[in-house]
């Protein structure tokens, strides 16, 4: 059993940090973050299921490849075209040939954001990260955080998602960090998004943001709650000590970004994660 192979086992059974926001047309967007990193090297694999149930939809592999001009690229596949999970990866084609977009954040995902979502595409589905044609860039997601354009089905309807990952500029790693989706089918959403994050779990402490506020809503009694926010490098940008029921504090001066807030009670302490664009 490879290494990645034991931390993804571990990783589902332990983690499987899965929270839902809402989202577009009143729907729910499902996130998932994947910590720690899935980190696949030295000719490993990891499969990708996107909403946790059935058969993975995607298989990241660092199978390092030099194109004719001597640029490293390594790919991606639907785990299989002809499943009934259907699952593509938003592409633009080259002598028949699937690039997925590499996709910044806020970028648009949906049937008519102009991917190309073609069902049973050639060799067996194989998508290209790292690709550079000359001047022209097919995908690029080599050293730099990219967003990854998803569309696979749940239930027979196609739902559309996000993968952010990042490739290193050999092509000789792969790093998958989190990844997300629609829940109601048919409706696009863009990359990286999250709006609106409230958790499905049922406690007394709610932390959502939205338009770049911080909003906490609990039950205090009086009680005071320190409020800390840590950036994804798990160094504090923020804290403050409140007792009100309903708080509320801008986060504008913060660089676009995933961030952990943690809430601090006497009856212990709840943490959630926000997305600051």
């Amino acid at each position: 059993m490879s290494t990645i192979t034991k931390k993804l086992k571990a990783y589902s059974a332990a983690a499987g940090a899965m929270t839902a926001f809402a989202g577009v047309a009143n729907g729910q967007i499902v996130h998932t973050d994947i910590v720690p990193d899935s980190v696949i090297t030295n000719g490993e694999s990891f499969n990708l299921n996107m909403d946790n149930t059935g058969p993975a939809e995607f298989t990241f592999s660092q199978l390092t490849y030099l194109d004719s001009l001597g640029n490293p690229q390594v790919w991606i596949s639907q785990v299989d075209v002809n499943a009934p999970t259907s699952a593509i990866v938003g592409s633009v084609f080259s002598s028949s040939y699937p690039f997925p977009f590499a996709l910044n954040n806020g970028d648009s995902i949906a049937a008519s954001a102009g991917a190309d979502w073609r069902d049973g595409t050639v060799n067996s589905g194989v998508q290209y990260l790292g690709v550079v044609y000359g001047s022209y860039t097919f995908c690029n997601f080599r050293g730099v955080d990219k967003f990854m354009g998803v569309r696979f089905n749940i239930s027979g309807q196609p739902h559309y998602g996000w993968v952010r990952l990042y490739v290193s500029p050999l092509a000789d790693t792969i790093v998958v960090k989190e990844y997300a989706y629609q829940t109601l089918p048919n409706v696009g959403l863009t990359a990286g998004q999250l709006v609106g994050i409230e958790t499905q779990e049922t406690t007394p402490v709610r932390v959502f943001a939205y338009n770049n506020v911080l909003h906490i809503n609990r039950e205090s009694n009086g009680d005071a709650a320190v409020i800390t926010v840590y950036n994804s490098m798990g160094q504090t940008v923020y804290t403050e000590q409140s007792a009100e029921n309903n708080y509320t504090h801008s986060l504008d001066n913060l660089a676009t970004g995933i961030y952990t807030v943690n809430v601090t009670t006497s009856t212990g302490v709840t943490s959630r994660k926000i997305y600051i664009h």
